[in-house]
């Protein structure tokens, strides 16, 4: 959330967009990102009856905007073949626009797979498979995204400027995590 004060030689109104992704917002302290998203359009008035008054605008990193968004590459073309999971959720987070590198930390391996491999990079899906239940329709990146992490009990956050994929009780038992 950003507050600003406003005033009539100063409303903040060409911040208005009826696009959502108009705006890019990057917080840093001490040249840490620690938020890389978009303002929201929402939430910009004018005082009528006060020379001064405070705009709350409210930023989102993006994942919200994925229902919208269907899992298609750049040019719009439906993705088809063989993709890791990596991959597939790359793919998604592109469509958010808010470019940030992705952290994975989920603990889990096949056998034969090396330790120290990460699992969603050598595990592959058929894109094809990502259609809604008509059968022709392409699904969602909210819905893609949702059915390759759910297959590992893991969860999608931005923080500190970055895409983190962890298994939430895998929080409970350590304090440091390796990503």
């Amino acid at each position: 959330k950003i507050d600003l004060e406003a005033n009539s030689d100063l409303s903040f109104s060409d911040l208005y967009s009826e696009e959502e992704r108009t705006f890019s917002v990057v917080y840093k302290r001490d040249n840490e990102i620690l938020f890389n998203g978009w303002l929201s359009p929402e939430g910009i008035y004018e005082s009528l009856v006060s020379d001064k008054w405070i705009i709350s605008l409210d930023c989102t990193d993006g994942i919200g905007f994925l229902k919208n968004l269907s899992y298609v590459d750049s040019n719009g073309f439906t993705f088809n073949g063989k993709q890791s999971i990596l991959e597939i959720v790359s793919n998604c987070l592109k469509r958010t626009k808010t470019l940030q590198d992705i952290y994975v930390n989920i603990d889990i391996i096949y056998s034969g797979m090396n330790f120290y491999d990460d699992v969603l990079n050598k595990t592959y899906l058929n894109a094809d498979r990502f259609v809604k239940d008509d059968g022709k329709t392409i699904a969602d990146c909210d819905k893609v995204l949702r059915s390759v992490l759910d297959l590992f009990g893991a969860v999608l956050v931005s923080y500190r400027g970055k895409w983190i994929i962890i298994k939430p009780n895998t929080l409970a038992n350590n304090q440091i995590i390796d990503f």
